[in-house]
């Protein structure tokens, strides 16, 4: 049996509606996230955008820490 790497059809660069839908938040919600201190994010123009290795990074490192948006 083969194995497939789920992350074979994720982009590396995810945009503000795909973490929307990662974190299952409101659009609000998210920006917030996004906006926040040390959260890996990169903004090009006026659209933000989210490296998938660094957002991997990032939840493993903020596991058991609470957010409060």
């Amino acid at each position: 049996m083969e194995k497939k790497n789920i992350n074979a059809d994720i982009p590396i660069l995810l945009t503000v509606d795909q973490c929307q839908a990662v974190f299952q938040m409101g659009r609000t919600k998210t920006y917030q996230l996004l906006n926040s201190e040390g959260f890996p994010s990169i903004k090009v123009n006026r659209r933000i955008y989210v490296p998938l290795d660094k957002l991997n990074l990032w939840i493993e490192q903020n596991v058991g820490k609470e957010y409060l948006l």
